[in-house]
């Protein structure tokens, strides 16, 4: 990797524009990009520079830069911050959260915020570190995120363990939205077929019945349309995620979605009686 390519060099300058006061020079700039494999940005473009910029302020923080740590306090870390009141509000909840996290990302033998690589905002690389640790923190107090007492009939009650928990936590309204619109555009069959299974407990055979199909078919299509709506859930909270700066599409949580979206199902159904029904064969 030349130290004198061009676009390097436009990187360095960008940054230097951005961090103003951080002092790092253009060599171990340049000697870090390589070893996480960022590669320089096309020139003009606008969203490849303020990575490299997050990527200079990222190494000169590893390094202990004073200006450094200051400007990732502030344009980081206080945002971070604000974000976890979505997940639980209390002081030291947050400040638990916050202190394991700055522990992890700039303490010795290996600051873990050398391993941004510069593929998204600094900012929201940070916020999945703290999410994870959120978790953590969750797990190890055996808390959960408490029903809002103004709304009875939401999902706010459900236990969907805590990885599901954090991301209804961070996109409740999202989330709700998300499988009522996938579970309403499903056909008035498919929707009786899941609330006999779910809400009213009825068995495979029990089911397959009155279609004259062997109970195995309805099994099929049950585990069908449940990976269908966890799968529209999931690509729903995504495009959200993505919008507010995510540069992942939360395939980490993929699993746990699928895992327990039934118990949103039987709530759901269980509310919303499908008038069809009655053509059903019973």
């Amino acid at each position: 990797m030349p130290s004198g390519d061009d676009g390097w060099r436009a990187a360095y300058a960008a940054a230097q524009r951005a961090w103003p006061d951080v002092t790092l020079t253009f060599e171990r700039f340049v000697a870090h990009a390589g070893q996480v494999g960022f590669a320089p940005p096309a020139a003009g473009d606008e969203r490849d520079e303020a990575n490299a910029a997050d990527l200079f302020l990222a190494c000169a923080c590893a390094d202990g830069d004073r200006a450094a740590l200051r400007g990732l306090e502030e344009q980081v870390l206080a945002k971070t911050r604000s974000s976890l009141k979505r997940l639980d509000s209390r002081p030291e909840f947050i400040d638990d959260v916050m202190q394991e996290l700055r522990a992890k990302l700039l303490l010795p033998p290996e600051p873990r915020i050398l391993r941004y690589g510069g593929r998204g905002p600094l900012l929201a690389w940070v916020r999945v570190s703290a999410s994870r640790i959120a978790i953590d923190v969750m797990r190890a107090s055996h808390e959960e995120v408490l029903p809002s007492p103004r709304e009875p009939d939401s999902l706010e009650g459900v236990d969907f363990g805590p990885e599901v928990q954090l991301l209804r936590a961070a996109y409740r309204d999202s989330f709700q939205e998300a499988i009522s619109t996938a579970l309403g555009g499903l056909p008035p069959k498919d929707r009786n077929l899941l609330r006999r299974h779910f809400v009213e407990c009825m068995t495979l055979e029990e089911i397959a019945g009155p279609y004259g199909v062997h109970p195995a078919t309805i099994a099929r299509r049950l585990m069908a349309l449940r990976e269908q709506i966890a799968g529209a859930v999931r690509d729903h909270l995504a495009v959200r995620h993505r919008s507010e700066g995510g540069a992942t599409a939360l395939e980490s949580m993929a699993r746990a979605i699928r895992s327990e979206v039934h118990v949103s199902l039987a709530r759901l159904l269980g509310r919303t009686p499908d008038p069809s029904d009655e053509h059903e064969p019973k």
